[in-house]
């Protein structure tokens, strides 16, 4: 194409952003952001979500946002208050000169297209119409080719591509565990405690539940004693 071509066309350029983000409560911002996304009228291609010692997590997802949001999405991400940009890679692909060269080349076999269609009205031999079937065929598989290659530059220019990958941050998690820690010890405490109880429960039915046979091993053990003390009293006597 030459330059007159490309200053009378709309640019078409396709943006792909990385971002590195620390957060709060993953997942309370994960819905948030996929709300904020829809609400745009974009979509989530992917979300991948694992955690770290099965406490924190971490993830990627992978957006799609119509361009003409991308710049409210990054305010979006800048004003909330459990989001923490630590990288930011804005990368913009200007493909207007290559889809001026598809529209040149589909204007081109569509014109071949319509010879090829009036040849055929006129053909006077099987052979003849063979021929140019054969050869509108070829053209007619190009210009579906070169359509689906301007969609595929249409959609990725419309929509950008931005990639988030998140990390939980550990404060939050600490600080939970910061306000639990009374209850945990209270908890703990009455753990215990009914562990002592039921110990002594349990001691008291063993010996009120053996009761027979301790007095019987009592009453044996004071005649085996005071046996043995009248024995030695006589040895001393002597």
């Amino acid at each position: 194409p030459d330059l007159k071509q490309l200053e009378n066309v709309n640019r078409r350029i396709i943006y792909n952003a990385y971002l590195e983000l620390e957060v709060k409560q993953y997942l309370e911002v994960v819905s948030s952001i996929e709300q904020t996304v829809n609400e745009m009228n974009g979509y989530v291609v992917s979300n991948q979500t694992s955690r770290f010692d099965d406490e924190l997590h971490y993830g990627h997802l992978t957006l799609r946002i119509p361009q003409e949001s991308l710049n409210l999405f990054f305010d979006f991400l800048d004003g909330h208050d459990q989001i923490y940009i630590q990288h930011r890679d804005l990368v913009g692909e200007d493909v207007t000169e290559q889809y001026v060269d598809l529209e040149t080349r589909l204007k081109s076999r569509q014109e071949l297209e319509a010879r090829l269609l009036a040849f055929m009205e006129e053909a006077k031999s099987t052979e003849d119409l063979l021929n140019i079937s054969r050869d509108l065929s070829n053209v007619q598989y190009e210009i579906e080719m070169i359509k689906g290659q301007m969609n595929y530059i249409n959609n990725r220019a419309d929509l950008a591509t931005v990639e988030l990958n998140l990390t939980e941050l550990q404060t939050e998690f600490a600080h939970e565990q910061n306000l639990n820690v009374w209850e945990r010890t209270k908890e703990q405490w009455l753990i215990s405690y009914n562990n002592l109880l039921i110990g002594a429960t349990n001691l008291f039915v063993f010996i009120v539940g053996n009761l027979p046979i301790l007095i019987v091993i009592a009453a044996i053990g004071g005649l085996i004693y005071f046996g043995y003390r009248r024995k030695n009293n006589r040895n001393t006597s002597e």
